[in-house]
């Protein structure tokens, strides 16, 4: 059977850099779309996130090592909770 029809797209175009000059504060009140799509850009190809600069930041830290840091104490934490 021939193919036929008609598809119409509406595509809106986001930038996914990060600006460190923005003055953002990760809040629930601060974060639009385009923070939502920066998240998500720094996923890697098997869809999970490695600790970086970028992604600390983001989340009100000064570096990649104190996200890691209060990320571990949190998980082991919550472990301990299950236990």
């Amino acid at each position: 059977k021939p193919s036929g029809g008609e598809l119409d797209l509406e595509v809106q175009f986001v930038s996914a850099q990060y600006n460190w000059k923005e003055s953002f504060v990760f809040k629930k009140k601060t974060l639009t779309i385009e923070h939502i799509y920066i998240i998500l850009s720094w996923r890697n190809t098997r869809s999970y996130f490695e600790f970086s600069d970028d992604i600390a930041h983001f989340f009100n830290y000064k570096s990649q090592e104190e996200l890691k840091s209060d990320f571990l104490k949190l998980t082991t934490e919550f472990t301990e909770l299950q236990i």
